[in-house]
C-alpha cells in the first residue's frame, strides 16, 4: 500500500502498541500540533502516532520533527514528492504496529476520550470491523473565522434520525457518505483485507473505505461526537469538482451494491446531473439525468428534469 517515494519506517523498539494512529499532512504547519496534541493527550494511551509529511512546502515538517522529539509514542516519515491524502495514509497503515488503526486529519481535534470510547465498544462487539462517532462541524463561515469559546457555530453529523440501525449500515452508507475517516477504528485485518486507501479517487476516499468495510461485516457506533472537524483553506472537502468527480468514481466502484438499491442510485444520479448543470456541462448533466431514470423510470419528476435538459443541451 505504501508510495514508492516514501522516507522507510523503521520498526521502534518496545512493546507493540494497541492503535496505531494515522495523521497525513500537506502544508499544514498552523494547524498540525494541535490536531496530534489532542491524539496524544487521549485519556487511552497505549497508542502510536505515525504522522506522513506529503511533501510540504511550509513548517509542517519542522512542528512534526519537533513534537516527536517532545513524545516518543510520534513517528514522522515523510513523502519525496506530494502524492495525495490516501497514499499517504497508506504508507502510515504499512509502518503501524497497532492491531487497531485510527486517523486523524491534520487540521481537526478529537475529544480526549475518542479512543477510550471507541475502543470500549468494538471490545464489546466482537463481530464487528470497525467503531465510528459522531462528530462535530465548525462552521468557520458563520463565525466569521474565528470561534474564541469553541462551541459556536457548530454542526453535528450524523443526525439522530440519519444513524443507521443495526445491519442496515450497508443501505444507509449507499445513500450518503455519513463516516469519514477521522471518525473510524478499524481492526487491522480489516483494513487489509480491503487493501487500504484508493489514490486514484480525487475526492470521497473515505466513503470509498467505509463501504468497502461495510461488506466485511458490521460497524458499531459511539452517537457522541468525539470528533471536531476544522475546514482549512487547502481541505478537498471544499473542492466541487473533486467531489463530483469522487462521487462518479464511487457509482462505478461500488456499481453492483448501487444496482441493489435503484432509488438510491437514481438520486445519486440527480445530484450529479444538477451539479453538472450548476458548472455549465448541460450534455453530462443530461445524461446522468436519463441514468437516473434507467435506474427508477416511475418518476415524474425526473422526466420532466430530463426533457428541460435535452431541450436546452445541444447533441
Amino acid at each position: 500500500m505504501s508510495a514508492p517515494d516514501a522516507t522507510p519506517a523503521e520498526t521502534p523498539a518496545g512493546p507493540v502498541p494497541a492503535v496505531s494512529v494515522i495523521v497525513p499532512a500537506h502544508d499544514r504547519e498552523d494547524s498540525v500540533r494541535s490536531a496530534i496534541a489532542s491524539v496524544l493527550d487521549q485519556s487511552f494511551t497505549d497508542l502510536e502516532v505515525i504522522a506522513i509529511d506529503d511533501a510540504s512546502r511550509d513548517g509542517t515538517l519542522g512542528v512534526l520533527q519537533a513534537m516527536a522529539r517532545e513524545d516518543a509514542r510520534l513517528r514522522v516519515l515523510r513523502h519525496d514528492r506530494n502524492r495525495g491524502v490516501s497514499a499517504a495514509r497508506n504508507t502510515g497503515i504499512d509502518a503501524a504496529r497497532g492491531r487497531l488503526i485510527a486517523f486523524q486529519d491534520s487540521d481537526d481535534l478529537w475529544l480526549p476520550d475518542k479512543l477510550a470510547r471507541q475502543i470500549a465498544a468494538l471490545e464489546a462487539a466482537p463481530e464487528a470491523v470497525a467503531v465510528w462517532c459522531a462528530m462535530e462541524i465548525e462552521n468557520i463561515e458563520a463565525l466569521g473565522g474565528a470561534d474564541p469559546a469553541g462551541t459556536a457555530g457548530m454542526t453535528i453529523v450524523p443526525k439522530p434520525g440519519d444513524i443507521p440501525r443495526q445491519g442496515e449500515e450497508l443501505r444507509a452508507l449507499l445513500a450518503q457518505n455519513s463516516i469519514s475517516t477521522q471518525m473510524l477504528v478499524v481492526r487491522r485485518e480489516a483494513l487489509e483485507a480491503v487493501g487500504g486507501f484508493d489514490p486514484r479517487l480525487p475526492a470521497l476516499v473515505d466513503w470509498d473505505l467505509v463501504l468497502r468495510l461495510a461488506g466485511l461485516g458490521p460497524l458499531v457506533m459511539v452517537e457522541a461526537p468525539l470528533v471536531r472537524q476544522r475546514f482549512s483553506a487547502n481541505s478537498l472537502t471544499r473542492s466541487l469538482e473533486k467531489r463530483l468527480a469522487g462521487l462518479q468514481g464511487i457509482l462505478e466502484r461500488h456499481g453492483a451494491a448501487f444496482a441493489a438499491e435503484p432509488e438510491i442510485l437514481a438520486r445519486h444520479h440527480q445530484k450529479i446531473a444538477g451539479t453538472l448543470r450548476r458548472l455549465g456541462d448541460l450534455r453530462g448533466a443530461r445524461r446522468h439525468m436519463v441514468a437516473a431514470i434507467r435506474a427508477r423510470p416511475l418518476s415524474p419528476r425526473r422526466w420532466l428534469k430530463a426533457l428541460w435538459l435535452t431541450l436546452r443541451a445541444p447533441f
